[in-house]
């Protein structure tokens, strides 16, 4: 990781990086980034402040999208109290622990997954296209981090899908559901799409593992 950071120090810009079994590039760019602004150079230490700040901003993430899976108008005890549990759970969590020490980018899997589950939580409840417009951003984003989030796609499709069935009571709300989830998908994909050509034109190197 430290390599492929300093590559992109150097001027060695990539979406996927093959090498190592083939790795998104999101985390390559944070440490670079950070190597700069902190000071730090490149260095192990450097990888570990990265992976730490992110698990740590992981756990207010989760409190959040406790609340909002409970809904913050309806229950506001019950949905701090999840929230509360929800977010100490993880941050006891031995592998959340293990993984932010290590420096290791599948850290970043909870965080993606808490934004775009608190934002589809809100688009479903509320059929509101800001909040789907939040949700495609955050999975366009979280594609960059790590393989596991390839399968958050499935949990976005399902989660409009049950809205749209038994959510929506007339023709004209289901019709807005329709319209706001392609603008997820839209979002997604105009910010998956570099990623989505090297998919394309070496899909061996990108479903390596």
């Amino acid at each position: 990781k430290l390599l492929d950071a300093q590559r992109v120090l150097d001027g060695t810009y990539q979406v996927f990086f093959p090498n190592n079994g083939g790795r998104e590039g999101l985390q390559m760019y944070l440490v670079a980034l950070f190597s700069r602004l902190s000071g730090l150079g490149m260095q192990f230490a450097t990888l570990k402040w990265v992976s730490a700040l992110e698990g740590l901003l992981t756990i207010p993430v989760l409190w959040w999208m406790g609340r909002q899976l409970i809904g913050e108008e309806d229950e506001l005890e019950l949905a701090n109290a999840v929230g509360l549990i929800l977010a100490a759970l993880v941050a006891v969590s031995y592998w959340h622990v293990a993984l932010s020490r290590l420096a290791l980018r599948i850290v970043l899997t909870p965080l993606i997954m808490a934004l775009v589950m608190g934002y589809l939580a809100r688009a479903m409840r509320h059929n509101r296209r800001g909040d789907y417009l939040k949700a495609g951003v955050a999975l366009g984003v979280g594609l960059y981090c790590y393989q596991a989030v390839r399968m958050i796609p499935v949990i976005v499709v399902l989660g409009v899908g049950m809205a749209f069935l038994f959510r929506a009571r007339t023709w004209l709300e289901r019709r807005r559901y329709l319209l706001n989830f392609a603008a997820l998908v839209l979002v997604a994909l105009a910010i998956f799409a570099p990623l989505g050509r090297f998919m394309v034109e070496f899909p061996d190197l990108f479903w390596m593992r």
